[in-house]
């Protein structure tokens, strides 16, 4: 069967949406898309996803705003967006050492649109 992938897809403690099934302007920015999925809230400036606070978000898996979600959504066109990822991710002395130490925090990675090369 084939056709439009599905809008939210669970894949191991990963939340994955595909951000070509939530509709938003053509000058919206990454805050305008997330807040058309389920589970994910900004309000007053604190970004929650399944009701706890984002603590950090990536870009292609890469943390490129440091420590303010807001800025990340603020200067991402949402165009650019392929899928939206939430999960909890390890805290940095777990993830160096492999060890968990019961301390994670929830996470967004932005997928972006794969660019073709001329």
């Amino acid at each position: 069967m084939h056709g439009t992938p599905p809008p939210v897809v669970l894949k191991a403690d990963t939340t994955e949406y595909n951000a070509g099934a939530f509709k938003t302007n053509k000058d919206a920015d990454a805050e305008d898309l997330i807040t058309k999925m389920p589970g994910i809230t900004v309000q007053n400036g604190t970004v929650q996803a399944q009701g706890e606070n984002v603590a950090k978000i990536l870009v292609d898996g890469k943390e490129f705003f440091g420590s303010d979600p807001n800025a990340a959504l603020k200067n991402l066109p949402a165009e650019i967006i392929e899928k939206i990822q939430v999960f909890d991710q390890q805290s940095d002395q777990a993830q160096f050492t492999g060890f968990d130490d019961g301390t994670s925090n929830k996470t967004i990675n932005i997928i972006t649109r794969l660019r073709t090369k001329n």
